[in-house]
């Protein structure tokens, strides 16, 4: 008898298509993910300007890169006075230079390493800086601007410069995360084209990647993006550092710069849209929106928006604005994880514990979906009990694939076997599956929430990579207990799955590792239970030859 070559064209093609799947995710993670080995100074985790204590402190000077001019220079000799606004969950520092929000800390998050996490740090960039946009611009970045605060958690900033004054009215409201802003522009400023604020954060860079068994996985611990909403659609860039990044976005209802549980998020309350610009280098990320100016007749411009600093948390977006929450990323199937992620904080308030909750939401899924996974199992333990008349027929009609594709069909009828069986269920729970993966990559909840054992943090990875390789022993063994349909060739190549899959999952976050590895070990058990059914086979109807 002749040996089967195990190397056919079948089995190469299923090799080429098992690394081109590989490649293409890989690239999709590092596209989605960019690895880091800085912690972004601008909504990140590590701070820059020390807290300042009191209720208005003086700090001398700016140590940026300052322009040589006379206005440059004058300002940087002069004071800068800084205003804070604290309550029990946020601080607000706002720095006089410019009227802008220097430093925002959250104070119910703690930064990855330590300490308070800071949202807005930086000496030149922050929030709400204003310029006047035109042929003959003015930047008030650099203008010290008067403080008066007519209540604890108001603030009246006025700034001049060549005869146009400049007057923000921020009202703190800490339990949204909201900088509730009023804006007027007033003066003799013709030929001005928009009115404009600038929100900046400083770039996170981008580690060179060596290939070693534990650079496959992309870092999702530190991610930024830009966030657009306009005419009722999102789009969203992620932020490399390794390229130029320039976009305009028109009529923005929403727009911000954000990492994967926090963001700053400008929203607009005034009657006319403005056109948001981002633009980034190797540096600094911008994102400038442009109020355009409509009367050039017009003496005075009042504005209004709010500024949210705070975690993307679908509870306090809704109560700060409805439309807000598309800022959480859950992706295309979001009307199915939404309710996931009120069912897994429902375990959470049962429980105690976000890695417990996770358990059993995917117990609960695989439970719910268990009909599904019952009928393709059931199809393909019929279509391999045909395998024997299905090859027989392919030796018969050897060079003749049209007749061969018609006596199959034959086949599969009278036996009462949907060749679409195995993979329609499958199909079908592909949508609760893939967002409840979103929930699990993309929820604050999961924020620094620790498991037990060695697991601190669900939204880091597994620091001893003890989930992801369990993941795979599961999914080895789960490949080895279910029907197939390939030959044996095919089938060794298949084990080899699970190896990558686990590779993938060692820079992923541990809660996603959890989620399906516990999602695996209760497909083996449900797979058990259904291989007991000792049910007689029934005998093959075979085709009668013609």
């Amino acid at each position: 008898m002749e040996e089967k070559n195990p190397f056919d064209s079948r089995t190469l093609l299923a090799v080429a298509a098992c690394l081109l799947i590989w490649f293409g995710w890989q690239h999709y993670l590092e596209k989605k993910y960019p690895p880091v080995t800085e912690t972004p100074q601008v909504l990140s985790e590590s701070k820059v300007i020390p807290p300042v204590k009191g209720n208005e402190s003086v700090k001398e000077g700016v140590k940026g890169i300052i322009a040589k001019s006379e206005e440059a220079e004058a300002a940087a000799k002069a004071v800068e006075k800084t205003w804070n606004f604290e309550s029990d969950s946020w601080k607000a520092v706002i720095s006089s230079r410019g009227g802008k929000v220097a430093q925002v800390f959250l104070k119910k998050y703690t930064a990855k390493t330590s300490g308070d996490l800071v949202l807005v740090s930086g000496a030149d960039l922050g929030l709400l800086n204003v310029s006047l946009e035109g042929a003959t611009p003015l930047d008030f970045s650099n203008v010290n601007f008067s403080m008066s605060s007519p209540a604890p958690d108001q603030l009246i900033l006025t700034g001049v410069k060549n005869g146009v004054l400049v007057k923000k009215t921020y009202k703190f409201i800490p339990e949204k995360y909201l900088i509730s802003t009023q804006l007027q522009v007033s003066g003799e400023f013709k030929d001005v084209k928009s009115v404009s604020l600038t929100n900046g954060l400083e770039v996170v860079k981008q580690e060179e990647k060596g290939f070693t068994l534990f650079s496959f996985g992309p870092s999702t611990s530190n991610y930024q993006e830009y966030f657009f909403f306009h005419k009722n659609k999102k789009e969203r860039d992620v932020i490399n550092a390794k390229d130029d990044f320039n976009k305009e976005i028109d009529q923005a209802q929403l727009a911000a710069i954000g990492s994967r549980y926090f963001t700053t998020l400008f929203i607009n309350r005034s009657a006319v849209l403005p056109t948001a610009v981002a633009h980034k280098n190797a540096e600094q990320a911008h994102l400038k929106i442009n109020f355009p100016v409509l009367d050039a007749q017009a003496k005075q411009i009042d504005l209004a928006f709010d500024m949210f600093v705070g975690p993307k948390s679908i509870k306090i977006l809704e109560v700060v604005e409805p439309a807000a929450t598309v800022v959480v990323d859950y992706g295309m199937f979001s009307i199915i994880a939404v309710p996931l992620l009120g069912v897994m904080k429902w375990f959470y308030g049962l429980v105690g514990n976000y890695g417990l909750a996770i358990i059993l939401l995917t117990l609960l899924v695989r439970t719910l979906t268990f009909p599904f996974t019952y009928m393709s199992y059931k199809s393909m333990k019929a279509m391999q009990t045909l395998q024997p008349e299905v090859a027989r027929l392919k030796e018969k009609h050897k060079g003749d694939t049209q007749t061969f594709n018609v006596e199959m069909m034959k086949l599969y009828k009278e036996n009462k076997v949907n060749p679409m069986g195995g993979c329609l269920p499958m199909l079908l729970q592909l949508p609760v599956f893939w967002a409840l993966y979103q929930v699990l990559q993309n929820s604050i909840e999961l924020y620094h929430a620790p498991f037990y054992l060695w697991i601190h943090d669900l939204s880091q990875k597994d620091p001893y990579y003890v989930l992801p390789v369990l993941m795979g022993i599961t999914m080895f063994i789960q490949q080895k207990i279910t029907p197939s349909t390939m030959d044996p060739a095919q089938a060794k190549i298949m084990l080899i799955m699970p190896i990558f899959f686990s590779i993938l999952m060692f820079g992923l976050p541990s809660g996603l590792t959890l989620y399906i590895f516990v999602s695996t070990l209760f497909g083996i058990i449900q797979q058990f239970i259904i291989m007991k059914d000792r049910k007689p086979q029934a005998k093959v109807a075979t085709v009668k030859s013609h």
